[in-house]
């Protein structure tokens, strides 16, 4: 069915940002001045996969 797909498409784009949120968190708080250029990168390539994910022609289509 449509709508247990779409749900599932939105569960996978929440935990994407949960995620996101979690890592920018640390960045913001306890992680180590050194990991501060590949912590960036890893937020960006989640932050970037949940947007591709939420505006993506598959998303459209439900």
């Amino acid at each position: 069915m449509y709508i247990d797909k779409l749900k599932e498409k939105y569960l996978l784009i929440s935990k994407y940002n949960t995620a996101s949120s979690l890592l920018e968190w640390d960045f913001e708080t306890h992680m180590p001045k050194k990991a501060a250029e590949k912590r960036a990168e890893v937020i960006g390539e989640i932050s970037g996969k949940a947007f591709e994910m939420s505006v993506s022609d598959e998303m459209g289509s439900y």
